[in-house]
């Protein structure tokens, strides 16, 4: 894959008075092909005590952070090869866990289940990665312990099932093909379905690729019956590709899923992002069981946080959604990548 490496960092800039969060998208194109996207934030960080005695004016502060990565469409390759000191020092703490094979987790599929999301960083992720040694397993497959993922969301024209989200709807539906590209490229067309209690309840078939989803015996069917949205009537929105490592308590009564290396491509925008330095954690068990990561989590300054890698990925890649509503948690997303 042919890289570009003589695009400049984007300027750094500062701004005064009042201001919303913006993005400053740069689409560098040669010969139709998008070779790089530079992304800067402007966050604007409102404080009520500006002057003395004087609750009511604002004191603004604008900080450029520069998010710049190099984004040369990663979404199309397998993994970005593991090359960075982080990511060795995580492959190596790694293996200091003992495997745990698919088979063996079988009892712990977790269908129907409670989720809580946490946002951390590289750094945080390397201290918890000693903590866990002689409480969890690491899942293996072959001889990966950190396995690349690739999901495709599929949403409407009028993005309804990301606006389910944005509007902070209780019940919500996102439907998705996701390919495990560590066992032969397995893929699942599967339609989650989040309740007013929190759980969320997942439903798939094995289709054999993400071009014929949609034209697989039975999965319009899915689609319908737990979306209540013709399959027919999407398109793919939103694609991610990121590295997972899957921790299992050595009671195999939870699943502990670490997201990082997080590219997105907008496939409506031509956009691409990816997460920086921000690990997303995804706890996933039955109910509110004793759980020994939580305590762990806290110790490190680790709080339960929402992340939504569709509705995420298609802010940072879609300068034009509507995103009143995420605004300030994609602010606290660029300060904790600015500060790892």
């Amino acid at each position: 894959m042919q890289q570009n490496t003589d695009i400049p960092a984007p300027n750094i800039k500062r701004l005064h008075g009042i201001g919303a969060l913006r993005y400053a998208v740069c689409v560098t194109k040669r010969s139709g092909v998008t070779k790089c996207c530079k992304t800067t934030l402007y966050v604007v960080k409102k404080q009520a005590k500006h002057q003395k005695n004087d609750f009511g004016a604002w004191l603004n502060e604008i900080k450029a952070i520069n998010l710049w990565r190099n984004m040369h469409h990663v979404h199309q390759t397998m993994s970005i090869p593991m090359t960075n000191p982080q990511d060795l020092e995580i492959q190596s703490l790694l293996g200091h866990l003992p495997p745990i094979t698919l088979e063996q987790m079988e009892s712990i599929k977790l269908m129907n289940r409670l989720d809580t999301k946490y946002v951390a960083t590289k750094r945080q992720l390397m201290e918890l990665l000693k903590m866990v040694e002689g409480k969890y397993y690491v899942q293996e497959i072959g001889e990966y312990r950190i396995c690349p993922y690739r999901t495709t969301y599929f949403d409407t024209p009028d993005h309804s099932m990301y606006m389910m989200h944005h509007n902070k709807r209780a019940r919500r539906v996102k439907v998705r093909v996701r390919t495990y590209l560590t066992s032969g490229d397995l893929t699942f067309l599967e339609v989650k379905n989040k309740n007013n209690h929190g759980r969320t309840k997942k439903k798939r078939i094995q289709v054999p690729s993400l071009e014929t989803a949609q034209q697989t015996e039975g999965a319009p069917e899915l689609v319908q019956k737990k979306a209540h949205i013709p399959f027919s009537s999407m398109h793919q929105v939103v694609q991610n590709l990121f590295d997972r490592i899957t921790l299992v308590n050595m009671a195999k009564t939870e699943r502990l899923t670490i997201d990082f290396n997080i590219r997105f491509h907008n496939f409506e925008t031509g956009l691409d992002a990816d997460s920086g330095q921000l690990v997303v954690i995804e706890l996933k068990r039955d109910g509110n069981v004793y759980s020994p990561i939580c305590s762990l989590l806290r110790d490190l300054h680790i709080q339960p946080t929402g992340f939504s890698k569709c509705c995420i990925g298609m802010v940072w890649t879609d300068p034009n959604l509507k995103h009143n509503n995420f605004k300030a948690k994609v602010m606290r997303l660029a300060k904790l990548n600015s500060l790892a």
